[in-house]
């Protein structure tokens, strides 16, 4: 990718929520500072543990679902 657009992705987002524990490790190695998974739950960031930046939980929503409405559900 940054050889074609000359931006280098930090994040890397799991297609389809599909997640290997073999991927951890390759992510590392090819710089990646983070991860999203596709499961619905808040999450608990700290400063000074990088390992929560992994799998970081996110809310699927449609462009007819504000934000505010799925949080209002919780």
């Amino acid at each position: 990718m940054e050889k074609n657009t000359g931006y280098t992705p930090t994040t890397f987002t799991y297609p389809f929520g599909g997640i290997s524990e073999a991927s951890y490790d390759i992510l590392e190695k090819l710089g990646f500072q983070a991860s999203l998974s596709c499961e619905e739950k808040i999450n608990v960031i700290t400063q000074g543990n990088l390992a929560c930046l992994q799998k970081i939980n996110r809310f699927l929503r449609s462009d007819k679902v504000s934000a505010e409405e799925i949080l209002k559900a919780l």
